[in-house]
């Protein structure tokens, strides 16, 4: 068991005494996903993601909150570079691994399943802040950098082992912490690092910037959004203080139509450069920029991949959204323009996705892409269905 993990147990069996005069409350929820991938004529698999959340209501100002994800692998044509990366990066998480051959242990590089114990954290509220201590998700801006993903099926984690103080007030707010980075995506297992967060809070906009630093490199993100009754737009910028081009440029926009069937208008935007990345858990499309199905080896993407992320490239995605039945069905299409800064050669997709929400906790999804790309052509099906309970 690791270290901090050692102390935020500590902590926690400290502190549960203080509060036993006070009656506790426990809560708990969960997601069940179930997805079918078909990738023409390379790969498919068959993926269940299990979500459980619990929270522990300690007092009136103290929560425990914690989280399990469960991923066994149902189908897999051969075991390839995605399972090793899994493998060494969920070591440094705690996972705990399943195991089961005909009676036998499967082979460490062949995991059926594992368990991972993604956030347990305790949040200590008072009117004007709060005081976050233990593995909690982390996000800043457009989550192009640091994501944490409203996704609670998202392959791709952002968690921290932190100790953070939120400061809020109706103008502005502010956030010194101390990190432990333990992301899957993380290129330096074990990394430390203090980030500090400012930023202005008005009525129909928000200005805010980010600090890191890591004992050896300072790194700077700005974000911006300016929001109205049907349209908002977004933007960030970030700067890594060391030698050569390192920055990034992400720019959203999204306006909506009540029309006699509404249509809801989004364009994404922007590019990364040296030693700069992108956060997998960032949204562009079904294939480009999407590691898990869009390929399986590095060498076939059409850019660069940094611990898990992609740099070095730029894109231009318009997507719209038209809504029927009272919004419960969905048709989505998109068009992805991509390119990468080292060769310049341009990558094409075409994404169109059907999604019905047959109630508040359940819905079903199918999406059908196509990428065309200097190094190879993807034909891509995806059909998920998923219920929180």
């Amino acid at each position: 068991m690791m270290k901090p993990l050692k102390i935020f147990i500590c902590y926690f069996l400290f502190l549960l005494p203080l509060h036993f005069s006070q009656a506790a409350s426990f809560d708990w929820s969960g997601w069940t996903r179930l997805s079918a991938y078909y990738q023409k004529e390379d790969n498919y698999y068959g993926d269940f993601h299990f979500v459980l959340n619990s929270d522990v209501f300690i007092s009136d100002n103290l929560i425990f909150k914690s989280r399990l994800d469960l991923f066994p692998f149902f189908k897999e044509k051969k075991w390839t570079e995605n399972l090793q990366i899994l493998d060494s990066s969920y070591r440094q998480t705690g996972y705990v691994f399943l195991y089961k051959e005909k009676g036998q242990k499967r082979k460490s590089e062949f995991p059926l399943a594992f368990i991972l114990p993604s956030q347990f954290y305790l949040d200590y509220q008072e009117e004007f802040f709060k005081v976050r201590l233990g593995r909690a998700p982390y996000h800043f801006g457009l989550g192009a950098t640091y994501s944490a993903a409203n996704d609670p099926f998202s392959h791709w984690t952002s968690l921290y082992n932190q100790v953070s103080l939120h400061i809020e007030h109706s103008l502005f707010y502010l956030q010194p912490a101390l990190f432990h980075d333990v992301s899957l995506d993380s290129s330096l297992e074990g990394q430390f690092f203090l980030a500090f967060q400012a930023g202005l809070l008005k009525a129909d906009w928000k200005a805010s910037a980010l600090y890191r630093y890591d004992f050896q490199e300072s790194f700077i993100e700005l974000f911006g959004e300016y929001k109205q009754t049907n349209w908002d737009l977004k933007a960030g910028a970030s700067y890594l203080f060391k030698p050569g081009q390192n920055f990034s440029l992400a720019l959203e926009g999204k306006t909506k139509w009540h029309l006699k069937v509404p249509i809801q208008l989004e364009l994404k935007t922007g590019g990364a450069s040296g030693d700069i990345a992108f956060h997998p858990n960032y949204d562009l499309a079904l294939l480009f920029w999407n590691r898990w199905i869009g390929s399986q080896t590095v060498d076939a993407y059409p850019y660069q991949i940094a611990g898990g992320r992609v740099q070095k490239g730029i894109y231009f995605s318009p997507r719209a959204v038209f809504y029927f039945l009272e919004e419960a069905f969905q048709i989505q299409p998109l068009f992805l323009l991509a390119g990468s800064l080292e060769d310049k050669s341009l990558s094409y997709e075409f994404d169109l996705q059907a999604r019905y929400q047959r109630a508040e906790n359940l819905f079903f999804s199918l999406t059908a892409g196509a990428l065309y790309s200097k190094q190879q052509f993807y034909l891509s099906l995806l059909a998920q269905t998923a219920a929180s309970f």
